[in-house]
């Protein structure tokens, strides 16, 4: 839906009247301006959903609180390097035959003995 908004300017300060259909919750809008294009965009600022699950997050903090050592610094075991090659199975040595043969070529006849 594109309306038209009406602007008026008093001193400094700029208002913006909404058409119907366009109404926006609560008293407070969050305005986002984007810098390479200019476009301005108001988005409601009034609880949702999300400010609940925060509030709910927050009164259940302060019901059960976190441990106190929660973020204590604490001594981690130094771990010593190990070798990342040290599970991989050993290959068997290939013959001559079978290098040439996985390389594609044909001449086995010319590796004698």
């Amino acid at each position: 839906m594109i309306a038209t908004a009406k602007l008026e300017t008093t001193g400094h300060q700029q208002t913006l009247r909404l058409p119907p259909g366009f109404e926006l919750a609560g008293e407070e809008v969050w305005v986002r301006k984007d810098e390479a294009t200019g476009e301005i965009t108001l988005t409601s600022k009034a609880p949702g959903p999300d400010e609940d699950r925060l509030a709910l997050l927050f009164a259940l903090l302060d019901e059960s609180p976190l441990p106190h050592d929660f973020l204590a610094e604490r001594e981690n075991p130094v771990e010593s390097p190990r070798n990342p090659l040290e599970d991989l199975v050993p290959r068997r040595e290939l013959t001559p035959a079978e290098v040439i043969s996985d390389q594609g070529l044909a001449y086995i006849d010319c590796l004698a003995p």
